[in-house]
């Protein structure tokens, strides 16, 4: 009886210390932000690589940082950033309560229900910001571009 509360005891300490999953859909432009976001935090950048349009639309930054879940380094026609670069850029991100979806202004709490464009606010750092522009593809938000 004592082997298997012994056994049972150390179970939990196996878990401490190991990142949690990134576990949501790309069911609304805020969810494939906050994938950006957890990449750039995290290191798990395989995730990006589902981030980038299917129909291959979207600027060459946006695909820059989906071509980091295949590559390590910058290089000639794979991307203009490194995953430290992007890290850099990204991990202490934090997104706007508010975005635009078709041009108007949504709550957080509608977001994605309907349009087919969207902006998402993102702060860098005390005197930079992005805005990311998305797309809807049957469902589904991908990262078009951000400026």
């Amino acid at each position: 009886m004592k082997k298997i509360i012994l056994i049972f005891s150390f179970v939990p300490l196996l878990c401490v210390g190991q990142p949690e999953k990134f576990n949501k859909d790309f069911d609304t432009p805020r969810n494939v932000v906050e994938a950006l976001i957890y990449a750039a935090s995290s290191g798990d950048f395989q995730i990006l690589g589902g981030l980038c349009d299917p129909n291959g639309e979207g600027d060459e930054h946006i695909k820059s940082v989906c071509q980091l879940a295949f590559s390590l380094e910058a290089g000639e026609d794979r991307t203009y950033m490194t995953r430290e670069s992007f890290a850099n850029t990204f991990k202490n991100a934090i997104m706007y309560n508010s975005q635009k979806i078709n041009g108007a202004l949504v709550s957080q709490k509608n977001v994605g229900e309907d349009g087919d464009v969207a902006e998402v606010g993102v702060s860098l750092g005390l005197d930079e910001a992005r805005i990311i522009d998305l797309v809807n593809r049957d469902g589904t938000w991908y990262l078009s571009s951000f400026y």
